[in-house]
């Protein structure tokens, strides 16, 4: 029987991580280590990804949800960046278009605007052009008319004109999720809630890594003769466990988004705002059911484990909010739920954090640890492959790979389907033939993109978890059979976003949720309330910027 990706089979991956000598060992399970993992599998390497909590648990599910060209990189001249990331967003638009869709954006200027609506327009012709014109479609300049059309909630007063240009949204949950999966479809041994503790090198080259399996506490000694550090913000700690002095290489900045009806915020596109504090730029985005507006980005020195949003922050995205649409009633009561992640941003001098490089570096010590910091969702596969070509390099003769590049991969939700193609046909298929709201129906597709089948297929009815009626109760099952599901948290925040879309996060339907849980892992009374009283701090500790925490 074919191993599946779930904690029910978790043993025999334990048995082999213990057993086994990898060529590479990547230690992280956010968007980079996912992508490492799938691409070194792909290439013949023995390969390994353990993840400390669950997949993109850190930075790579509280992202903004966006894969962009980065258009405020033009104005810090790095058109390289620029370049690399148009034409990785046109490769994941195509093969991952279940997960990644063209969305419009509004970028208005105004009379008080640091450049001329001209001035703007020139920059995103050079947008268009770095992206050798593979975008969903080319910008064009709206009057303060078309934009009082498009967007009439939108400040009117000093608009001198808006360009309406495309990127794309993601699930950034999803899109790791994926790439650690199909590592596993390749043959890597791919483990959660495995936490490094310590990093020795041998006297015959390879590493020695002791992993704390938090599943069935106990610890692991995994053998490798290449280790990747792809921590994220959590890269200097993993250089710690080397027991050596080392340079800290990341410097982490939090990031946080509020999350708001739609019925407060009916933007038809995603909106560019700028913040009357300091002039960033912060984004109105339509997502899902809601609107997401983020983002800040501030210096943090506080507990990676436990990043919170402040009073602060929210203040800070309010006030952007107020100063573009001076019309919408977006008050703190109006915020349904929020999310701060930490950029783990390559460490340098500058004094302000929106100034510092997105750009990523691969560093090798002397004892064959490779580390791998900076970087940007969007950029995920070209940095991966990067870091595999460092690892076979380093390896030498002791790595035999084949030639197969990334850009053939598909990943498990695109195989024999293209959501631009398919997905509205697959959509009313679904509505016309069950009894399945069209939301439900619209985020199975975006949610699974072929694997859709298999959810219906396993159901027993069509009965939702929720009362907005946006999840299936199935999706609960086939997520701990098939998606490695190891605790609610996992399932309504990231393989659903239910947490962030309903008023209770998701306390009721996760009663539920948790009962499943209990019957597929033999959970004890008080292991399931311990997942309860866990899940319900969770929920305290979004909402503890209320209270000023």
């Amino acid at each position: 029987m074919p191993r599946r990706f779930s904690h029910l089979d978790r043993q025999q991956q334990v048995s082999d991580l213990r057993d086994t000598l990898y060529d590479v060992l990547v230690v992280g399970g956010g968007i980079t280590g996912a992508g490492i993992a799938s691409d070194a599998a792909m290439r013949g390497l023995k390969t390994a990804l353990v993840e400390k909590d669950d997949w993109g648990a850190g930075t790579s599910s509280k992202s903004s949800k966006l894969v962009h060209g980065g258009l405020r990189y033009l104005e810090q001249l790095e058109f390289g960046l620029v370049m690399e990331s148009t034409a990785e967003r046109a490769f994941l638009m195509k093969r991952v278009s279940h997960l990644v869709r063209p969305l419009p954006f509004t970028y208005p200027v105004y009379n008080t605007h640091k450049h001329s609506p001209w001035f703007i327009q020139m920059g995103m012709w050079l947008y268009d052009c770095l992206a050798l014109f593979r975008n969903h479609r080319n910008h064009k300049r709206l009057s303060p008319k078309q934009v009082a059309e498009r967007e009439p909630l939108l400040k009117q007063s000093g608009l001198k004109a808006a360009m309406y240009y495309y990127d794309c949204i993601t699930d950034d949950a999803r899109l790791t999720l994926e790439n650690a999966m199909a590592a596993h479809n390749l043959g890597a041994t791919v483990l959660s809630r495995m936490e490094v503790k310590s990093l020795a090198s041998q006297e015959d080259g390879t590493s020695l890594v002791t992993v704390w399996d938090a599943w069935e506490e106990q610890e692991v000694q995994v053998r490798a003769r290449r280790v990747v550090n792809a921590a994220g913000p959590w890269t200097n700690q993993v250089l710690k466990a080397e027991q050596r002095p080392q340079t800290e290489v990341v410097r982490p900045t939090k990031g946080v988004h509020v999350v708001v009806p739609r019925e407060i915020l009916p933007v038809n596109s995603a909106v560019v705002v700028n913040s009357p504090r300091d002039g960033r730029i912060a984004f109105i985005i339509p997502w899902e059911e809601s609107i997401a507006i983020g983002t800040t980005d501030t210096d943090y020195d506080g507990s990676l484990d436990d990043v919170r949003t402040t009073r602060e922050d929210v203040e800070y995205l309010l006030e952007a909010i107020r100063t573009g649409f001076p019309e919408a009633s977006c008050t703190e009561d109006a915020i349904i739920s929020t999310w701060a992640g930490l950029r783990p941003l390559i460490k340098d001098d500058s004094d302000n954090p929106y100034n510092t490089s997105r750009e990523h570096e691969i560093i090798e010590d002397k004892d064959g640890i490779i580390t791998i910091a900076g970087g940007k969702l969007t950029t995920y596969r070209k940095m991966a492959e990067e870091c595999v070509d460092k690892v076979i390099g380093s390896l030498g003769k002791l790595a035999q790979p084949s030639k197969t590049s990334t850009r053939k991969l598909t990943l498990p939700g695109a195989e024999n389907f293209q959501f631009r193609k398919d997905g509205e046909k697959t959509i009313n298929n679904i509505v016309g033939t069950t009894e399945i709201p069209k939301v439900a129906a619209e985020r199975l597709v975006t949610r699974y993109g072929a694997r859709w089948k298999a959810i219906m297929e396993g159901a027993n009815n069509h009965e939702l978890l929720d009362p907005e009626g946006r999840v299936l109760k199935a999706e609960v099952s086939y997520a701990i059979e098939h998606e490695m599901v190891g605790g609610i948290e996992d399932f309504m925040l990231r393989r659903t976003h239910l947490f962030y879309h309903l008023n209770d996060q998701g306390l009721h339907a996760g009663e539920w949720v948790v009962e499943q849980l209990q019957n597929a892992f033999g959970w004890s009374p008080e292991r399931t309330q311990e997942e309860r009283d866990r899940y319900g701090e969770l929920v305290s500790a979004n909402r503890s910027w209320k209270e000023g925490k």
